[in-house]
Formats: C-alpha cells, sequence, structure tokens
C-alpha cells in the first residue's frame, strides 16, 4: 500500500522502518492481552473475558511473529543482507584461490 511508495533510500532508514513495524505490533500484541479480556467482558460477561484472555493470548504470540517477518521481509533489510552475504562469499573464494596459487 503506502510501503512502495516510501521506499527507503538508505539501508538504515529501512532497517528503521522494520524496527518501527518490530516494535509498534509487540506493543500492539501486549496491549491486546489487556484490551481483549475488556473487551470481551463488556460484551458478553465473564464467558466473554475468558475468550478475551484466550484472544489476548493468541495476539501476544502472533502479533511479534508478524512484527518480525515484516522485519525480514523488509526490501531495503533484504538488500543489505544479500549484499553482505555477496561480500562474504567474494572473501571465501578469494582466500580460497590465493591459498590454491601457493601450493
Amino acid at each position: 500500500m503506502s510501503r512502495s511508495r516510501n521506499r527507503p533510500k538508505h539501508a538504515l532508514y529501512g532497517v528503521t522502518a522494520g524496527a518501527n513495524s518490530f516494535v509498534s505490533s509487540l506493543a500492539s500484541g501486549v496491549g491486546g492481552l489487556a484490551r481483549k479480556p475488556l473487551e470481551g467482558a463488556e460484551r458478553e460477561g465473564a464467558w466473554g473475558l475468558f475468550k478475551g484472555i484466550g484472544k489476548g493470548v493468541v495476539g501476544l504470540a502472533t502479533k511479534p511473529a508478524i512484527g518480525v517477518f515484516d522485519l525480514a521481509s523488509s526490501e531495503t533489510y533484504l538488500k543489505t543482507v544479500s549484499l553482505l552475504l555477496k561480500l562474504t562469499s567474494r572473501r571465501r573464494h578469494r582466500g580460497d584461490s590465493e591459498y590454491h596459487d601457493r601450493i
């Protein structure tokens, strides 16, 4: 949606945006742990309270996981990781060839 328009121009911005997304999803999960039982109790009484506790616990587990995936799927983050992997693989190949040249 708005992510395609607001593509970061620097790797630090991309990682920061992903970290902000992770922190907001973590806060949403923690907030839901308190909010969902109250909403359920207001709507359905004691049974709604227990349903809300269940929804809050599920949200506490899933929302941070979604934030991690969002961080990892950040376009700039992926480019940075792939660049680092390319650099390390080049170093290994150069080191191997230098080693074989000496033998």
